[in-house]
């Protein structure tokens, strides 16, 4: 077999735009690699009754599990509450937000709705550090509560209803990636099973909404790849939408930026194919195009999302950013007034994250030496990502005892069915195709890599603070490249295709198995199907005989689920 997708062996000639029959369902074998890159003008297969009615089914799929029992947990409050006192809520009913991390947030998005932007009313100096992250996505979590009210279904609505449609977004990338219709189909079940993907889709935090902007600008980068000629001059809309994408991205949070990167290095790489094939020497003007839609519209996006910071007097400010006398310097050149003081902002937001450290020093009370200890019960390390090591417990409640116990958590677990060959086969695997110049490879690897090598370089080698919910803008990336090992697997040996159809429903089946500790449902503590069973690593049951570390005093967990 050709690792080049471009030059097919005899065997992979005959059977390309055919069809492979399993009982009961067809996978359609199209080859689209470095043929994408010629110019050919190109629509994704003309979606059957049977495949549109397939992804409806799995849209309502999805939508039902994130939209079932999305207010829970959420339990009234006391106005005496110290949750209620700091951040009152809009109405006069309070609900206890999920410890990590809606306790930011919320108060961030009622700030929006009463001011438009954050505000220096309602927090200390001390408390100043913790609103560093950018506006967009704190909007989505206010529309919410201006619909539904301020609780919980409002806060969560937008992040269940991206988590609905990020689906269909895989959906529509998978299809213009393999062009079949059921590997689309098997694409979006993936993601719509991750269990850590469905967790940040019924939480009122910021990731979900960096992830699906980031996906959705990918997408729309990989139609504008293949619907644009070569000799094609003026606007690239597709390429712009995108850059709004990533604008939108951005201004939610931080970590989209390798994504963007990614983003803009592959469409540089495809027009410099197109270029040398048509003799196209117009190729610095198609630079020129990519920058200006993919660094300058999103960085005017994200100046514009300050919008309401600017114009506000509620505004949010440091201390050391507040004074109207504050300037900001840059070169020779020196910015006061408002400007001034929102670049100061900007240079603390950078200045808090570059300088957050892992571990603090802490006095061991029987020795009385200086030790240093996690900051944080939860960080963890990205190199454990793919066993999975340190998931965060977002919510744990225990009700009852003896054999009357009920426990509840919201663990943020991705799915081990997918996440585990994810990486241990998959990644290994995209990384050799990439060698062998496989372009959909290439493609995905480098999307994996933006998405797990900043936080092994920030996160491990330099000490930064990690939580396995950054992984969540990876999640897609993740998918696909299990998708594309399975799509190769099938192309080369068709006769594996039922035992594809079933690995994809044993994931299926393993989020349903998980479901109960990723929406706190409460179920018995021990049985069958008891919530110890649920915690595969840990001191108390040993999954496949592999003790975990949870009882290991200040350190980094490396193998535990508690």
């Amino acid at each position: 077999m050709s690792d080049d997708p471009s030059v097919p062996d005899k065997d992979e000639q005959s059977a390309r735009d055919h069809v492979l029959h399993a009982p009961g369902i067809s996978i359609e074998t199209t080859d689209i690699g470095y043929d994408r890159l010629k110019g050919d003008r190109r629509a994704p297969p003309r979606l059957r009754r049977i495949d549109i009615v397939v992804l409806l089914l799995l849209l309502l799929a999805t939508g039902l599990t994130r939209f079932i029992r999305l207010s829970d947990p959420g339990a009234v409050l006391p106005a005496s509450d110290p949750t209620c006192t700091a951040s009152p809520p809009i109405g006069k009913t309070c609900y206890e937000p999920i410890p990590t991390d809606e306790v930011h947030y919320i108060p961030d998005a009622r700030d929006v709705l009463r001011y438009g932007t954050e505000s220096d009313s309602r927090v200390s100096a001390e408390d100043g550090p913790y609103i560093v992250h950018p506006p967009v996505a704190k909007w989505f979590i206010a529309a919410g509560m201006r619909i539904f009210g301020d609780r919980p279904f409002g806060w969560r609505f937008f992040g269940a209803l991206f988590g609905t449609f990020s689906v269909l977004i895989m959906y529509l990338l998978a299809l213009r990636l393999w062009g079949s219709p059921w590997w689309a189909a098997a694409a979006g079940t993936l993601l719509a099973a991750d269990g850590l993907w469905f967790m940040q889709s019924r939480t009122a935090m910021l990731d979900i909404y960096v992830a699906v902007f980031v996906l959705a600008g990918i997408w729309l980068l990989v139609v504008d790849r293949d619907v644009t000629q070569p000799d094609h001059r003026g606007f690239r809309w597709w390429r712009v939408a995108a850059g709004a994408m990533f604008g939108l991205a951005i201004a939610s949070k931080w970590d989209a930026l390798p994504f963007i990167a990614v983003g803009i290095a592959s469409t540089m790489a495809w027009d410099a194919v197109r270029a040398r094939d048509a003799a196209d020497r117009r190729y610095a003007a198609k630079i020129a195009g990519t920058l200006g839609a993919l660094v300058l519209l999103p960085i005017a996006i994200y100046i514009a999302s300050y919008t309401p910071w600017f114009v506000d007097s509620h505004r949010y400010n440091l201390p050391q950013c507040s004074k109207e006398t504050t300037t900001f310097s840059f070169g020779v050149y020196h910015l006061g007034g408002l400007a001034g003081q929102w670049l100061c902002y900007q240079h603390e937001v950078y200045n808090f994250h570059a300088n957050l450290q892992k571990y603090v020093p802490t006095t061991d009370p029987t020795t009385g030496k200086t030790v240093k200890t996690p900051g944080h019960p939860y960080y963890g390390n990205a190199w454990t990502w793919p066993w999975i090591g340190r998931p965060v417990a977002h919510y744990y409640q225990s009700t009852g005892s003896g054999s009357k116990q009920l426990d509840s958590e919201i663990l943020g677990l991705p799915n081990p069915m997918i996440w585990w060959p994810g990486f241990f086969i998959g990644f290994i695997a995209l990384a050799w195709w990439t060698y062998k110049k496989d372009t959909t490879a290439s493609f995905i690897f480098s999307l994996f890599v933006a998405g797990w090598f900043p936080f092994l370089i920030l996160g491990d080698a330099l000490g930064k603070p990690v939580f396995m919910f950054y992984a969540t803008p990876l999640v897609p990336y993740v998918v696909l490249t299990l998708v594309h090992v399975l799509y190769r697997s099938v192309r080369r040996w068709p006769q594996l295709t039922p035992y594809v159809v079933g690995y994809v429903v044993a994931c299926v089946g393993a989020f349903a198995y998980f479901y109960p500790i990723l929406a706190a449902l409460p179920i018995p503590y021990n049985g069958a199907f008891g919530w110890a069973r649920h915690i595969w690593f840990s001191d108390r049951f040993h999954f496949f005989k592999i003790k975990g570390d949870c009882s290991v005093p200040n350190k980094i967990k490396l193998l535990c689920w508690i």
